[in-house]
């Protein structure tokens, strides 16, 4: 069964977001853990049948991702009172590749809505060759539709996957070492650990935080350093090969919102 729908619980000291002001918003890395949690319960990827190992017979790969966060008034009071406020969050398949699917998410806290994310995933056979769908799989993805109700979304937007010139000359504004509690199987950077590395980054340079859109362009692992780099409105994350060489991770910019 398909659960389109599930609801969840907001961290009050670590989700929600008091900015300046007395505006109160859902942390953007906050909301991106909850729909990833969302999507891996939802049932639209079935579970491998074949081993106990595996969670999915193939691999999936997170590309791209965006979510916009919205103003709430008194979100952290609400948020406390859960006999009368419910969040939600609603999961649906946007679109349909040969072996690329884009998920739509909104997290609602009863009528209002207090995010909403797109995030692109690719599948791959273990070999790391492309596992293009079926056309039975791309129409049980499609009945996963959009609400009728319309949101505003964040645009997913493809980054040139490329670093600024080195005469750029650019000094990080953040440099993390990825340690045990920042990976995942395979000792693999997890994605929430580089969105908010990403943010923490964006934030110290005085970025707009509350719409965020990324690309993922390599793996970052256990012990890598990675530093924070800006150059014009984008964020370069970057791992040091022994080379010398920078090796591009990840992409970040303020995204941007899309009515449907």
């Amino acid at each position: 069964m398909i659960r389109k729908s599930i609801s969840t619980t907001l961290r009050l000291t670590a989700d929600i977001w008091l900015r300046e002001g007395g505006v109160q918003q859902l942390y953007p890395a906050s909301a991106l853990r909850i729909v990833d949690h969302h999507l891996h319960a939802s049932g639209i990827i079935e579970h491998s049948k074949e081993s106990l190992d595996r969670l999915y017979d193939h691999d999936w790969f997170c590309v791209s991702q965006a979510v916009t966060c919205f103003d709430v008034e008194d979100l952290l009071v609400k948020s406390l009172d859960d006999q009368d406020f419910a969040s939600h969050s609603f999961i649906f398949v946007m679109g349909v590749g040969s072996s690329s699917i884009q998920f739509g998410n909104v997290i609602t806290l009863n009528d209002e809505v207090l995010a909403t994310t797109r995030r692109i995933f690719c599948r791959k056979e273990p070999s790391g060759k492309s596992a293009p769908f079926t056309d039975e799989e791309k129409s049980r993805f499609l009945e996963s539709q959009p609400p009728e109700l319309l949101y505003s979304m964040p645009e997913v937007e493809k980054f040139g996957s490329f670093l600024p010139g080195s005469e750029e000359n650019l000094t990080p504004v953040l440099t993390v070492n990825v340690g045990p509690q920042h990976v995942n199987m395979g000792n693999h950077a997890d994605h929430a650990f580089l969105v908010e590395t990403a943010i923490h980054a964006m934030s110290l340079a005085d970025k707009d935080i509350s719409s965020v859109a990324v690309n993922y362009v390599s793996e970052a692992k256990l012990g890598h350093t990675l530093e924070c780099l800006f150059h014009s409105d984008t964020l370069y994350i970057t791992r040091t090969l022994s080379t010398g060489r920078k090796v591009l991770v990840m992409v970040a910019r303020s995204a941007r919102l899309h009515a449907e």
